[in-house]
């Protein structure tokens, strides 16, 4: 059924209590409207992405998702503090570079957990980046993974960064 789909974006290998720092479930939005209230970090499951992810604080924070069907699936967490988040950037099983895009810059990641990951997504494309959080614990945890094909570059020096995408390209299509 649904609740066992992955999304795209938390790849099998990583999907683990220690990696993610919090609990994720699946669900549509009509499943979720229908749920007790309580506080939730929400996100589109599918790509392209049908809605805003968001923080539901208060009953009336869903209002945000009014126009979006029921059918829609959803991925959701629990609220955790997060105090600094870096992007990093994975070429050949290789990182290449962090970058800070949100939260305090001086609070940076462990990189042993980073490497940890990738490590361990035995599945992972040849470019891709990988999304992490730092939490007020000083815990690093994974927020989510981009493929290479299309992901943002928030400071990656440029030739870097076309070998990232040109990587990611090259293989997607010798595949077709």
């Amino acid at each position: 059924g649904f609740g066992k789909q992955l999304a795209i974006n938390i790849p099998s290998e990583l999907n683990t209590p220690d990696y993610l720092g919090r609990t994720l479930s699946y669900m549509t939005i009509g499943e979720f409207r229908k749920q007790p209230f309580k506080p939730t970090f929400i996100k589109p499951a599918r790509y392209p992405k049908e809605f805003m992810a968001g923080v539901i604080t208060l009953p009336s924070s869903i209002e945000f998702l009014k126009d979006t069907p029921d059918d829609t699936p959803a991925l959701l967490s629990n609220i955790v503090d997060i105090v600094s988040e870096y992007r990093c950037y994975i070429i050949n099983k290789k990182l290449v570079g962090i970058k800070h895009y949100q939260g305090d810059c001086r609070i940076f990641p462990n990189v042993q957990v980073i490497d940890n990951m990738i490590n361990d997504y035995k599945s992972a494309p040849r470019g891709y980046s990988i999304d992490v959080g730092i939490l007020d614990s000083g815990k690093t945890i994974l927020i989510e993974v981009q493929d290479g094909w299309a992901l943002g570059n928030y400071g990656l020096e440029a030739d870097v960064y076309a070998r990232l995408l040109t990587t990611r390209w090259f293989e997607l299509t010798k595949k077709a």
